[in-house]
């Protein structure tokens, strides 16, 4: 710096006087970005109507209008419904959308290697509608975590019609980075609900990368979440494909932070679901929402660079 360009002390205590409001100021507000409070969910029961998620749309509605697919406040999804249009197939396609009610994008569903050729690149669901899952919504409280997945698969599937359980990440560690499971198929080896720690994935299917996807392994911690596993709700909407009604599930559930030691908000990047084969599967690691705030912290660090006191 030139001798020209530095303060002198009257100066540079008056600028620093007026930084110092400002930068306060800065800090704040990026800690509220940060650490402020999760969006409330709405007030939601585990019985597999997905009603009070403000999917009531799904029921009767149109499936191809982004509409029908857009919850209540408070919750975060992930829709991705047969295939993605944007990949320009011929065959039949959906809605890809991410994001929360008011805060919404497209969803670009990438391309995967295939196991048996990894230079041949192949759409999700890999095995047409018996092995899609639909959708994937996310909310929370201070207490609890709620998820709700619309799906193809059924909760006693067998063999390459299995569905995933859900993995969740809270630590580092864990087979393929997620250190906890809920076990959701009513198949061995733990019982439908069952929350399991240091989960053995099985990570074996057509797709790559090799992932967490159903738990053939691990420490039953004897607690276990709410959850209806059921077609019950969406037994007048099968979904057509090629001509072949396909029976629509719904997968709700509910598990405490405490069970899993957690006592901070948690985010849908924590968790994924991938059914037996890889044949399809939810998995964010980034998202809009976090995205955005993660670009308002860099933008408030600049601003706290560019006030900092300058010295020769």
């Amino acid at each position: 710096m030139n001798a020209s360009d530095s303060l002198s002390i009257v100066d540079f205590e008056e600028e620093s006087g007026m930084r110092k409001p400002i930068l306060a100021i800065a800090i704040i507000v990026a800690m509220i970005v940060v650490f402020g409070p999760v969006q409330a969910a709405p007030a939601i029961t585990v019985d597999g109507d997905l009603s009070d998620w403000g999917l009531g749309a799904l029921q009767t509605g149109d499936w191809s209008q982004e509409a029908t697919w857009i919850p209540s406040d408070g919750v975060y999804f992930v829709v991705e419904n047969n295939y993605d249009p944007k990949l320009g197939s011929s065959e039949y396609t959906g809605i890809h959308i991410v994001g929360v009610k008011d805060s919404y994008s497209q969803y670009n569903e990438p391309l995967r290697p295939l196991k048996s050729d990894p230079s041949v690149m192949v759409k999700e669901p890999y095995g047409g509608e018996s092995a899609d899952i639909d959708a994937f919504y996310f909310a929370q409280d201070t207490d609890k975590v709620y998820v709700a997945v619309v799906t193809s698969q059924a909760p006693d599937g067998a063999g390459d019609l299995r569905g995933g359980d859900l993995a969740i990440r809270v630590g580092p560690g864990g087979m393929y980075g997620y250190d906890w499971g809920v076990k959701l198929s009513t198949l061995p080896p733990f019982t439908q609900g069952a929350i399991i720690q240091n989960p053995v994935w099985e990570g074996s299917g057509y797709l790559l990368p090799a992932g967490a996807d159903i738990i053939i392994g691990g420490t039953d911690t004897g607690k276990s979440a709410q959850i209806v596993y059921s077609s019950d709700w969406l037994i007048g909407k099968p979904e057509i494909a090629y001509g072949t009604p396909h029976t629509k599930y719904i997968v709700e559930l509910a598990f405490d932070k405490a069970d899993l030691g957690v006592t901070e908000p948690m985010s849908i990047t924590q968790l994924k679901l991938e059914e037996n084969c890889h044949n399809d599967s939810i998995y964010l690691p980034e998202f809009p929402t976090i995205a955005i705030s993660l670009g308002l912290v860099g933008a408030f660090g600049f601003v706290v660079y560019s006030l900092r006191p300058k010295k020769d």
